[in-house]
């Protein structure tokens, strides 16, 4: 049936193309046109160049179709050029498809189940259908219930049910409470960094380098200026040098840059905007060379514990990002901020005094407006204030976005109360920080105030995540390859080191003689060690455990850069040891990577053998078994016997020396006299073997005497 269609299809196209007097491209020709195609449209002038479809440009008709697509069969359309003068056709397949219907649900859809629809064919004579999964529809929850309240400090709950029909599906949601924070618990919470104190020996300078005039000058002429002779240089560029000494001999260097950077940062007076260089430079006087430890660069806040120990602070109630309790003389002071005007409802923040700002004033005021707890609900009034301006629903301050939060707290004129609510304490001080205060490596520039990714805060949690910091590649840039000492003296390696930023637009005025710090620390590692190689010789009796031998160190401390890769080629003399012949374990390691540890860097080559443990004993003649007395009363006469000597001879050819014994083929010289000796020369030995197999023989003999001997006395009576 298929193949008429088509036959009837062609005949179709045949008759179509004979009725417009076309039979190729040939009939296409128009005088005038040099028998080019009308809808030629190909410039190719290249030799050989055929014609094909695509250098031709007709405009085809809507086509006729000359055999009908059906629900499982392609059908064929005839396409006509309708530019004057061209009759070119084409036949285009039409392609086979079913004509599905809208369709039915066969198993409807629920909340949770997917449900199944079934298309039917239209076309005529096709019973074919099709099914096809439809989606769960979901929960349509309505608005909810309340059925636990929240209040200031505690959540509550609210119950949702589904409204679908048949559907009595239900869900909770924690309705949060209006004030979530919790001391100590900031966004940005981490811990403070502690470093190894400094190797004994190591010694450090400071020198200033004015930014002004370029002049350098040492510690104590720094510290001997006024605060005028320090303004007026604007910017120090400080310069911390770290030396190794001579006789240092330790494997690890390790640098805490506590008190040098304290030093160093006392004479950083700067504005929000500017940039604090500070570089660092190593001097090694050492026999050995070092090398800057991947990853031991850190930053962080200083640990306070040691300055409330010894009383240089006051601990205050209020917990930083960084896990410790914040000093009194590190908390921001209270700003007059357009919170706290509108409080007291004047028209401008300069009308509110400074009397209003103290924690007595300004407590009174908000226990008037509704604040119970006085000065402690200072930060609930802050977010109510911003709530309702800006039509939020914040819970803690932290969670405002950063240039908002410097807006509501710290702009405004400053005051000198420091603040005392612990949650806007906290933030003031975690908010310094994690987006106020940044440092980036010598030559970055300003990273930009929306930027945390340089700030003292994101630089201490990447640290504790173990991951890559941003000056790790500039530092093992300076400190890769710290070379030992020469005879002319050592050289200064250089790190340019960090810049530190403040924020500009969002460090606003309660930052002002705002007291600020931080610490760092980094290790260097021994770059030369030495490696050796050492043959360890095994015995095994029968396959026993093995016992060591002995052992001989083939290579002794040779000398070798950490990292690099130590190996060893074995040698075929190695194979014998004490005499004997041993084999070479295998696999063997005969490589590794050298260690800062010499005492790791030692390739150990086993050698094993095995022996038998067995020992050949000489055959023994059996004993002969000692004659019974006969019975007294009873006296019996010897019975003949042709072995017995003859009385009047000696009893021992000792007696006549010149009575030779009968010679024997069977012995070689000796034989008769030595234990026969194994032919393995491993044999282990008990003794010395011919003293041994002589003594059995004349055990033997003595016996057979004794007896011959009693035996002729008995004869005799």
């Amino acid at each position: 049936m298929k193949k008429l269609r088509k036959l009837m299809a062609l005949l179709l196209a045949v008759s179509l193309i004979a009725l417009m007097g076309v039979t190729s491209f040939a009939d296409n020709i128009v005088p005038g046109t040099e028998e080019k195609d009308l809808c030629l449209n190909c410039k190719s002038a290249e030799e050989g160049h055929v014609h094909d479809d695509s250098c031709y440009n007709h405009s085809w008709d809507d086509g006729q179709e000359i055999m009908a697509a059906t629900c499982t069969e392609d059908g064929e359309k005839l396409f006509t050029c309708t530019i004057p003068g061209c009759n070119a056709t084409k036949t285009v397949p039409v392609l086979a498809g079913h004509a599905w219907n809208q369709g039915e649900n066969t198993v409807a859809p629920t909340c949770t189940e997917n449900g199944i629809k079934q298309y039917a064919c239209t076309a005529e004579g096709c019973e074919a259908t099709e099914s096809v999964e439809m989606k769960a529809l979901g929960h349509d929850w309505d608005e909810g219930t309340v059925t636990t309240p929240a209040t200031d400090t505690t959540s509550g709950e609210k119950l949702f049910t589904c409204q679908r029909e048949d559907c009595d599906a239900t869900k909770t949601e924690v309705i949060p409470a209006k004030y979530t924070y919790v001391s100590g618990e900031s966004k940005w919470k981490t811990n403070v960094i502690s470093f190894a104190p400094t190797s004994e020996g190591i010694t450090y300078e400071i020198t200033y380098t004015s930014t002004k005039t370029k002049e350098v000058f040492t510690q104590a002429e720094v510290d001997a200026m006024s605060k005028e002779e320090i303004k007026m240089h604007k910017l120090f560029v400080s310069k911390i040098t770290y030396t190794i000494p001579k006789d240092f001999e330790a494997n690890k260097v390790n640098i805490f840059m506590g008190d040098a950077i304290n030093n160093a940062a006392n004479y950083m007076t700067y504005l929000p905007g500017d940039a604090a260089p500070i570089q660092i430079a190593i001097v090694n006087h050492s026999s050995h060379g070092y090398g800057y430890q991947n990853g031991s660069f850190a930053v962080t806040t200083e640990d306070y514990q040691q300055y409330f120990d010894k009383g240089w602070a006051t601990q205050s109630n209020a917990i930083g990002y960084d896990s410790q309790n914040i000093p009194e003389e590190y908390l921001a002071v209270r700003s007059k901020n357009g919170a706290i005007q509108s409080l007291y409802g004047v028209t401008s923040t300069s009308k509110v005094s400074n009397e209003q700002m103290t924690d007595a004033v300004l407590g009174a005021k908000l226990v008037e407006a509704g604040y119970s707890n006085g000065i402690d609900d200072l930060h609930k009034y802050y977010l109510d204030y911003y709530n309702e301006k800006k039509n939020t629903s914040y819970t803690a301050l932290e969670q405002l976005p950063d240039s908002e939060i410097a807006v509501l707290l710290t702009s405004g004129n400053t005051t000198s109360v420091k603040e005392q609510n612990t949650e806007i304490a906290e933030l003031l001080y975690n908010y310094f920080y994690n987006h106020l205060y940044s440092l980036t490596p010598a030559g970055a520039g300003y990273p930009g105030h929306e930027n945390n990714a340089y700030t003292i805060g994101s630089l201490m949690r990447a640290y504790h995540n173990k991951q890559a910091t941003v000056f790790d590649q500039s530092i093992s840039k300076a400190w890769g390859d710290i070379a030992a000492s020469a005879e002319d003296g050592a050289n200064s390696y250089l790190w340019e080191g960090f810049e530190a930023w403040i924020n500009s637009p969002d460090t606003r005025n309660t930052y002002q003689n705002y007291n600020y710090g931080f610490t760092a620390g980094f290790s260097l590692e021994r770059t030369d060690t030495t490696y050796s190689v050492i043959t360890k010789y095994f015995t095994s009796t029968d396959g026993s455990a093995p016992v060591l031998d002995g052992s001989v160190t083939r290579v002794d401390q040779v000398a070798i850069g950490v990292g690099n890769t130590a190996s060893v080629v074995p040698e075929a003399a190695w194979n014998r040891y004490d005499g004997n012949d041993y084999k070479l374990e295998e696999p063997a390691k005969l490589s590794l990577v050298a260690v800062v540890d010499p005492a790791s860097n030692v390739i150990v080559l086993n050698y094993y053998r095995n022996v038998s443990g067995q020992v050949i004993v000489p055959p023994v003649d059996p004993p002969v078994d000692p004659p019974v007395d006969p019975d007294p009363n009873d006296p019996q006469p010897l019975p003949p016997d042709e072995n017995l000597e003859d009385p009047e001879k000696p009893d021992n050819p000792k007696d006549n020396p010149n009575q030779q014994l009968p010679p024997d083929e069977h012995l070689k010289e000796d034989d008769n006299v030595k234990a026969t000796k194994s032919n393995h020369p491993d044999q282990p030995k008990t003794g010395d073997e011919s003293q041994l197999a002589l003594y059995l023989i004349l055990t033997v003999g003595a016996s057979g005497a004794l007896a011959f001997t009693v035996r002729r006395k008995k004869s005799s009576k």
